[in-house]
């Protein structure tokens, strides 16, 4: 008996209120796919990194320089100090006998230019 009574006052409210009805079912229709259109998407993005990872291989190891920050009382420094040096990779390949292969990689963003084109890039330089 209850339940039918409470179907009762649910239909008359929905009735009275025609656009607030037909708003919210709008709303329900068009938010639910879209939580699911996006969760997917982040499930296929965090797919797609994991591969990448995988596809480097699980005894892959980085490391990188660190960086210099200005304390007070010291004169600013702008930019990054290399604190690596090429002689370093060489010691860890030389020092370190589970190491397998050593590869040192130097990064750096400069603008690139080709005739009148010029462009801002991330150049990488490494050994052969």
């Amino acid at each position: 008996m209850k339940v039918a009574r409470g179907l009762g006052i649910s239909t008359k409210q929905l009735s009275a209120h025609k656009t607030r009805t037909v708003l919210t079912l709008v709303d329900i229709i068009i938010g639910v796919p879209a939580v699911i259109v996006m969760v997917a998407v982040g499930n296929g993005a965090q797919k797609e990194v994991l591969d990448k990872i995988e596809t480097m291989g699980t005894n892959l190891v980085i490391v990188s320089a660190g960086q210099a920050r200005p304390t007070a009382g010291r004169q600013s420094m702008r930019g990054t100090v290399t604190t690596l040096r090429p002689e370093d990779a060489d010691t860890i390949a030389r020092e370190c006998r589970s190491v397998v292969a050593v590869v040192p990689v130097q990064t750096q963003k400069l603008p690139v230019k080709f005739g009148l084109a010029s462009v801002s890039t991330t150049i990488v330089g490494t050994t052969a």
